[in-house]
């Protein structure tokens, strides 16, 4: 089946419940169950194990998420790792606009990241038109292409892994599947995307 015929095939068959408002929800939307040490996340989403300075592209769910009490002790972690120098996190153009509309506190969040532990990266020509052609694939609709181009940045830019929690249009299995066959079929990388607490360190 040609990509762009699975990601019709998706639109057509995929009813997937509201996100909940808790990591546990966010969580089953991903099609993955609560953490535990026995637990072993499903091939097609293996964690990501910090062997070296990892580079993670992060949207506005990423940041938020320290502030939301349903979801911050999973997502502290990780920012402390980043404060640790132990992760370098890739904002964006599109993260910026978001983060305009954002409570203030998470503005100043992301300001507040030490310099050498961040990168930025701009929209370009390339990066949107990637975003186009997942949308054009029915991935997600052109009324949330602000998700597709978040994932069109983190694979133009080439980074470890997508950090988000918006496990409806971009941390879930079906459309990182899709999101991937696309990459490959365009010469770029495959990606990792992940919810914060899914990076191992």
């Amino acid at each position: 089946m040609g990509v762009l015929a699975m990601g019709i095939g998706l639109a057509a068959s995929d009813a997937r419940k509201t996100i909940g408002p808790d990591a546990d929800e966010l969580r089953a939307v991903c099609w993955l169950p609560p953490p535990a040490s026995s637990i072993v996340i499903p091939a097609t989403r293996e964690k990501t194990v910090n062997k070296k300075i990892l580079r993670v592209y992060v949207d506005a769910s990423a940041v938020g998420g320290v502030f939301n009490k349903r979801t911050a002790q999973e997502t502290r972690p990780f920012w402390d790792a980043v404060q640790r120098g132990e992760i370098i996190v890739i904002l964006s153009d599109v993260l910026e606009k978001e983060l305009r509309k954002a409570p203030e506190r998470a503005r100043d969040f992301a300001d507040s990241l030490p310099k050498s532990q961040v990168e930025q990266v701009v929209s370009t020509e390339e990066s949107d038109r990637l975003a186009t052609v997942y949308v054009a694939a029915r991935i997600v609709s052109s009324k949330h292409l602000t998700d597709s181009k978040h994932v069109a940045l983190a694979s133009v830019a080439h980074v470890d892994t997508l950090v988000s929690w918006n496990c409806r249009h971009i941390v879930n299995n079906n459309r990182i599947a899709i999101y991937n066959d696309i990459n490959a079929a365009l010469g770029y990388p495959k990606i990792a995307i992940l919810t914060p607490d899914e990076v191992v360190l």
